[in-house]
């Protein structure tokens, strides 16, 4: 059973966890602010996961070679990941891109 001290690692997408990744959906009310799981790896919301694996993933950013600043976006309406984003560092870069804002942390 999945619970919000569930232990939260990042691996690589593989050929024998495609499938499986993919069939990983957002709670209804937010599919509107997200891409598809086909388009880009969706974090788990609610229970915490989401906000480690970014902390994990901003690590793992910091250790590559000239890495400056890590970039995503998101769509604004309710229940918009903007504070998510925000809480973590990440700031409005002024880009917009397919109706999504981008914002960026810097490393």
């Amino acid at each position: 059973m999945i619970k919000p001290h569930s232990k939260v690692t990042l691996r690589e997408v593989t050929t024998d966890n495609l499938g499986a990744i993919l069939a990983l959906e957002v709670f209804e009310e937010r599919r509107n602010f997200v891409a598809s799981n086909a388009r880009s790896i969706a974090q788990a919301q609610k229970l915490g996961f989401g906000r480690r694996a970014v902390r994990l993933l901003i690590e793992h950013v910091k250790q590559r070679p000239n890495a400056k600043t890590l970039l995503s976006s998101f769509r604004t309406g309710q229940n918009s990941p903007e504070r998510f984003y925000a809480k973590l560092g990440f700031k409005r870069t002024g880009n917009e891109h397919d109706g999504e804002i981008e914002i960026g942390l810097g490393l």
